[in-house]
């Protein structure tokens, strides 16, 4: 055991203590401070607001916020703000088999201008979203945004700490704790009445393992629908071919094509060149019409002078 004191002046200790090394000071209570009372690390600060003054509370450190990640902060964040925009929520909402949230207008203008990030590659169109079903609540969250609330239990869904879940087939949220209260059997929806099956439960704001869980299974339903939609075009394609043979055109008929237009032309052609040569060839008739004018001129005077 070790004691750091400071004093001005030397008080004399007692005789058993005498071989332990006190540095002896004031009767004021002060002590020396360690080190992790004087430097500030990640998650410590000053407990109280003010940042100096006289008291024990105005100058102790202590630690204000957590340091490790905290999956209850991340789900309030994600409950109470759209998942493309980070903005808070704006109504009317929209869902997708992720369990992201979303402000309808943002994806309707991400799918009319055709720039849906590939994170949303799952979003095609406005059938692969769906609206959501919630009771409207007076005031605004922490956020400024849309509050959720449960229509069953009136818990807020956007605390945090309570679990949702959207029923695909008819939109409706509500907490979890309330499919749970439900038996086995029953598959109806407490708020609307509407049946359901185990398909249709999609968790909302789920942690990341399990979001990528759930990416994967949608890429696979994906690839699955894309390969029978392919079989199905060739099937078609070959039936089609099957029940109408004489649409198939031969081998040997875009030479017999060939040669029909080839023959086709040589008509033209010959015409082409006879118009040709009538135009710049024919010659010698112009030159027999001007002589024979020149005779009958000039013949005329002749006959005229000689008859003189």
């Amino acid at each position: 055991l070790k004691f750091t004191c400071q004093s001005s002046s030397s008080v004399p200790l007692p005789g058993s203590l005498q071989h332990l090394p006190f540095t002896v000071m004031g009767g004021d209570g002060g002590c020396v401070a360690t080190r992790a009372d004087m430097v500030k690390t990640k998650g410590y600060g000053f407990k109280s607001k003010a940042k100096g003054g006289m008291g024990y509370e105005a100058q102790t450190i202590g630690r204000v916020e957590d340091e490790t990640y905290d999956p209850r902060k991340l789900r309030q964040l994600r409950m109470a703000t759209c998942r493309l925009s980070e903005h808070p929520f704006r109504a009317p909402l929209m869902a997708c088999r992720l369990g992201h949230l979303y402000n309808k207008e943002v994806v309707v203008r991400h799918l009319l201008s055709k720039t849906m990030p590939p994170a949303f590659r799952h979003i095609r169109a406005l059938k692969h979203v769906k609206d959501v079903v919630h009771p409207k609540v007076e005031g605004l969250s922490e956020l400024g945004g849309e509050r959720l609330v449960c229509p069953v239990t009136r818990l807020d869904l956007d605390n945090g700490s309570t679990k949702a879940v959207l029923l695909w087939s008819c939109g409706c949220v509500m907490a979890a704790r309330c499919l749970d209260a439900q038996k086995k059997s029953e598959k109806q929806c407490m708020n609307c009445d509407k049946l359901y099956t185990e398909e249709d439960i999609v968790k909302l704001a789920v942690d990341d393992e399990e979001l990528e869980a759930l990416q994967d299974k949608i890429d696979a339903a994906e690839e699955e629908r894309l390969t029978a939609k392919a079989k199905k075009t060739k099937a078609k394609a070959a039936a089609a071919a099957a029940a109408n043979p004489a649409a198939e055109v031969p081998a040997e008929a875009p030479a017999a094509k060939k040669q029909k237009t080839a023959k086709a032309e040589k008509p033209a052609g010959k015409e082409q060149s006879a118009t040709l040569s009538s135009l710049f060839c024919k010659k010698a008739r112009p030159n027999s019409l001007m002589e024979d004018g020149a005779k009958q001129l000039f013949g005329c005077f002749t006959n005229k002078g000689v008859g003189v």
